[in-house]
């Protein structure tokens, strides 16, 4: 995948990275570098593993399918920007990086007038998408995540036909950000999911899927997406 160690300040200057970009030009870390999976330097690294885990383990019956925790520190799908002092989550807080902003629009025609050579351009490319293009913006996310998982479910069934993946959209009942959100935005579930990638609804239906999101909640059950 490249080299990996620029700073921060050389990707501004316009050095390349496989990291996600946050709307304040860092690139999103977590126990290391949070990948961009639009990008197909990342999606290449995902399927070499998962072709790895899958030689090994698909040859048994008792393997019914592959989970993948994905997003929210994980790929893919985006990372959060965390809230802090009661205030919420920011589910579209990261993904402004050169190479999703320039591929979002070739594939939708939507300009983002932001100079690509300004330093600053990450930041004001949240703020120009969400005023803008919201819907589009989340929608084009939602579905570039789609293709990824698609991708990966192609690769499971290649290596046995009845192989399910089951993309796990946020391990919530350990960390109830999910839950939180809701009740501080007033936004539903799906509507946050989407937000950061993960629209449920894009799954519904295709019995070779099996997503679901852990919530956690004081006053009810787990739910799932």
């Amino acid at each position: 995948m490249g080299r990996t160690d620029y700073s921060d300040k050389e990707v501004a200057a316009g050095a390349p990275t496989t990291a996600q970009m946050d709307k304040y030009g860092r690139q999103v870390s977590f126990f290391s570098h949070e990948e961009d999976a639009v990008q197909p330097a990342v999606q290449h690294s995902m399927v070499f593993n998962l072709d790895d885990l899958l030689s090994r383990y698909a040859r048994y019956k008792s393997v019914k399918g592959v989970s993948f925790l994905e997003g929210t520190g994980w790929v893919p799908g985006f990372a959060l920007d965390y809230g802090a002092g009661g205030r919420p989550d920011d589910w579209l807080g990261c993904g402004y990086g050169d190479y999703d902003v320039n591929l979002f629009t070739k594939e939708t025609g939507i300009q983002v007038p932001v100079d690509g050579q300004d330093p600053q351009r990450f930041g004001k490319r949240y703020d120009w998408l969400k005023a803008n293009a919201y819907q589009p913006w989340v929608t084009w996310r939602c579905q570039k995540i789609k293709q990824v998982n698609d991708l990966l479910l192609q690769r499971c069934q290649a290596a046995r036909a009845d192989l399910k993946f089951a993309p796990v959209f946020g391990q919530f009942s350990h960390f109830p950000t999910l839950e939180m959100d809701c009740r501080l935005t007033g936004k539903t579930h799906r509507q946050l999911l989407s937000e950061s990638g993960r629209d449920p609804a894009l799954y519904a239906g295709q019995p070779d899927y099996i997503p679901y999101a852990e919530l956690y909640a004081p006053d009810r059950a787990r739910e799932t997406a």
